[in-house]
């Protein structure tokens, strides 16, 4: 949803969005009513006419708020429509619908609502999908098959509600079918936005067979709505309409038309406005890039002669031999012939300067080998000038944009570096020259995305870096160009035009920013007072034709109002009566101070009590008291505002039983204050429904084999008296039972017999439990456990002992039990007294448990262990020979 909304007040022309939601909203409208009349006409060829203009309203309109809203985004490139695809659009959309609204009137029923709704999406979704690939821009467009496939369905569902209306009542003028419709092709155009991606790369427009201009597409929309209006009014005088009926849709197309016609005008006027200013910010952009661009190139040239000069002098024969007064002479003779110079200095292979233009030599014997431009030239065997990133002079303290070029020796190595350095404040001095508003800067970065010089506002900025992001790359993929951006730099983000290009015969660009905002204020002004002048008409004409029409059919209306309300008041109370008395529910009246005044024939059933006995009473009369709490709470709500709400209670029957009783209130309210003065409920019988929710739920927490309590009881059982044991500081004790050699109980005498045994064997643990809050769980196959809350590790060990007992008294046959022959069992015992600052889990105890249950395996079977560790030990890993006994 944030998305959409940025998308909408950021990227998108607000005047255009207004005129192709006011496009959207009439033709959905007038779609709806010519659907309407094709259901009134039923079968033939009458219907299939009416269905066709619909389609063709309907079709044409989205089609043209789709290629509307196109136009009133704003990609930052230029773009152009391919002609094929922007007419194969348009013809799906209207053979979509045409599909659609068939399906949605030859029969009643969900099915067709949904099918219809169906069709219509994809319908929809095509046109937009061919409308986004007929999109012509410097790049490639991309649509991803997921976002699609979300944005069908979510129009398939405001679609299908609304086809269902369709189905069931009278169409013309129903807000929600049309508010239904809207919000489905709303849904379909955004999420469709969503899914798809612009790629620019550069590529030039493909010009052949595309509409560039986007009037074009505005008169396209503009004739197709008109013809469709012209049509409507054609269609509307051959259906036999009374006079009144005839001149309304006569006067309500011509006005439309004239209104789409002005909207249409004041919409080209707005977009040369602003294409003009546009232009007139890039030309001033360039002109500002190319001065500073020409400047710097010759600041460049200048120093890297100088630089050249030192270079070569230093090469001369016999210059070693020389004085140290006269070799700076010799190296230095050509410093002061660069513009903006600040000093240059020589350094040799380890970093220390050596040489020092400036008087008195501040810099001679510094070691700058950690400075980027001396790191680069060592690592790097560079021709040509490095422009390295700024920094202070540690003579003066004021920012430098160094310069420098690589020294070789004799014999070809690094020799060390040549370095002039240029004044930050003569180049700031230069971009702050150039007149870019408020918000505009000019900014000068290497070929690599580092930031040299920004002006003005360079704090935070100067020397940083956008290598390898979006903007980089697209920079990189053109010398020269511009781009629709939101700067990396600024604190709140401001979207930009940055007019970029290359400084001739060197690594660095000039970007010259203008804030959107800015230049969008340059003509949205006039444009506002085109508008205001637009609107201002298009309301008045409006009126006017609004004020006549209802002038038409004023007395008409008039004579027949009175009439048609009370046969509607009482074909309503007919009918209202015959679905209460006639309907399985239990249907009342309760007015504002809690009374019956209205209950249906089926309270016998439901309540086991006659209307007789219940209108003049509460409505609370006969609830359980524990549950009166859940009907105020509902009554509450709907007092302060709510429309319905329902509750789930128990009632008393005649004779004693509960029953489990749904209800689903809703507040009426007084025609001529509007204020609550009662609700109408309908309660239904839920007590099957509730006792098989209760039977689910005990099955959820059952052993199937043994009735005992499952894993799943097993686990939330341990938490929950983990957590009491923490609070009472009472122990909690565990026992890990698994019967012995049970794998070859099974081999011996098959599944059917264990099956057997372990019913046994639960049967006497679940015994030996004597307290309700002892939980007896099968934990695995032939694993069993028992929780004892509040148990001693003497009391557990007790208890174990006399359970082992037990099962090996049964005298069940196990022949590969030896030596007693008969089931046995092995029982593991923990115990812990926890406090409610401990931090150890539940999972402890059943790993000390399980590792006393290895240590009693271990020990020969058939006995109880104990855990004897002072603190809860890790888990203990199971055997193979546990595993499989």
């Amino acid at each position: 949803m944030l998305g959409v909304i940025g998308c909408l007040s950021v990227n998108h022309d607000p005047t255009i969005l207004v005129m192709a939601a006011v496009l959207g909203v009439v033709a959905v409208g007038a779609a709806v009513v010519f659907l309407d009349y094709a259901r009134q006409a039923g079968n033939g060829k009458i219907c299939g006419r009416w269905l066709t203009l619909a389609a063709l309203t309907f079709g044409s309109g989205v089609w043209s708020v789709h290629f509307l809203a196109i136009l009133a985004m704003d990609p930052g490139v230029p773009m152009a429509f391919d002609l094929g695809m922007t007419v194969a659009s348009a013809l799906a959309a209207v053979g979509g619908t045409r599909i659609a609204f068939a399906t949605a009137i030859s029969c009643h029923g969900a099915v067709r609502a949904l099918q219809a709704g169906g069709i219509l999406s994809i319908a929809v979704g095509t046109m937009h999908g061919l409308g986004m690939l007929a999109l012509r821009v410097p790049g490639t467009v991309e649509i991803s098959p997921e976002y699609s496939a979300l944005s069908i369905a979510a129009g398939a569902v405001a679609f299908a509600a609304a086809m269902a209306a369709c189905i069931q009542g009278k169409l013309r003028f129903r807000p929600d079918v049309i508010g239904l419709l809207v919000l489905g092709v709303a849904a379909l155009h955004f999420l469709g936005m969503q899914a798809t991606s612009i790629v620019l790369d550069g590529s030039p427009l493909q010009s052949s067979a595309s509409l560039a201009e986007p009037t074009v597409a505005l008169v396209i929309a503009a004739v197709l709505v008109l013809g469709v209006s012209l049509c409507g009014v054609l269609s509307a005088r051959s259906r036999r309409m009374s006079a009144a009926a005839g001149e309304g849709w006569i006067l309500a197309s011509a006005t439309a038309a004239i209104c789409i016609a002005l909207c249409g005008l004041v919409a080209n006027a707005t977009w040369t406005l602003r294409h003009d200013s546009w232009n007139m910010a890039r030309q001033s952009a360039r002109s500002m890039r190319d001065l500073i661009g020409d400047d710097l190139a010759r600041t460049l040239e200048s120093l890297d002669l100088s630089l050249q000069a030192v270079e070569q002098n230093r090469a001369v024969a016999g210059f070693e031999a020389l004085p140290a007064h006269l070799r700076r002479l010799v190296l230095l003779d050509r410093a002061g012939s660069a513009r903006h110079l600040s000093s240059i200095i020589v350094l040799d292979a380890q970093g220390v300067v050596t040489l020092d233009s400036l008087p008195g030599a501040p810099t001679l014997g510094k070691a700058l080998s950690e400075e980027e431009f001396f790191t680069h030239h060592r690592d790097h065997e560079q021709f040509g000038y490095y422009v390295g990133r700024p920094t202070r002079s540690p003579v003066t303290g004021e920012w430098l944009l160094p310069v420098s070029r690589r020294l070789n020796g004799a014999n070809g190595n690094f020799d060390g570096v040549v370095m002039g350095s240029i004044k930050m404040s003569a180049l700031r001095a230069l971009f702050e020259r150039a007149e870019l508003g408020q918000q505009g800067f000019v900014t000068l970065f290497r070929e690599d995305g580092v930031v040299l010089m920004r002006a003005p506002r360079s704090e935070g900025v100067v020397g940083g870096s956008f290598q390898a992001s979006a903007i980089q790359r697209q920079i990189m993929a053109a010398p020269t160009g511009d781009l629709i951006i939101t700067s990396p730099g600024d604190q709140v983000q401001v979207r930009r035009m940055l007019l970029y290009g290359n400084v001739a015969g060197t690594p660095l660009y000039v970007a010259v920013n203008f804030a959107v905002s800015e230049i969008e204020e340059a003509w949205l002004k006039e444009a506002l007072v085109l508008g205001a002048a637009a609107l201002g008409l298009v309301v008045a004409l409006a009126g006017m034709s609004f004020f006549l029409w209802r002038a038409l059919g004023h007395r008409r209306a008039a004579e027949q109002s009175a009439l048609e309300s009370r046969a509607k008041a009482l074909e309503n109370e007919a009918l209202y009566r015959l679905l209460a008395e006639n309907s399985g529910d239990m249907v009342s009246r309760i007015g504002a101070d809690g009374t019956r005044l209205y209950v249906s024939p089926s309270a016998e059933r439901v309540l086991g009590r006659s209307p007789a006995e219940l209108i003049g009473g509460s409505a609370h009369e006969h609830v359980l008291p524990d549950d009166l709490r859940l009907i105020q709470a509902a009554e509450a709500e709907l007092r302060t505002g709510a429309q319905e709400a329902r509750v789930e209670y128990r009632v008393y029957h005649p004779d004693g039983e509960l029953v489990w009783v749904e209800t689903t209130i809703r507040a009426t309210t007084d025609p001529a204050t509007g204020t609550f003065n009662g609700a109408v409920t309908v309660a239904r019988d839920v007590s099957a429904r509730k006792a098989l929710e209760t039977r689910l739920e005990t099955l959820a927490q059952t052993d199937g084999l043994t009735g005992l309590a499952n894993r799943r009881t097993f686990d939330e059982a341990i938490v929950a008296e983990w957590r009491r044991a923490q609070r009472t500081r009472k122990p909690l004790s565990l026992l890990l039972l698994d019967i012995d050699r049970f794998k070859q109980f099974n081999d011996t005498y098959g599944h059917p017999e264990g099956d057997v045994c372990i019913r046994h064997v639960a049967s006497t643990v679940l015994s030996m439990s004597r307290r309700q809050s002892d939980l007896v769980a099968r934990y695995g196959g032939e694993e069993f456990a028992i929780l004892l809350p509040q148990t001693s590790a003497d009391g557990a060990t007790a208890l174990a002992e006399q359970v082992r007992a037990k099962i090996e008294a049964l005298g069940l046959p196990h022949a590969g039990s030896l030596p007693l022959g008969v089931v046995t069992a092995s029982i593991g015992v923990a115990t812990i007294v926890l406090s409610a600052d401990d931090a150890i889990q539940p999972e402890t105890l059943v790993s000390a448990a399980d590792a006393a249950l290895y240590e009693a395996k271990s020990g020969g079977r058939n006995r109880v262990a104990v855990s004897k560790a002072s603190g809860m030990p890790p888990a203990c890993p199971r055997q193979a020979d546990l595993a499989e006994a």
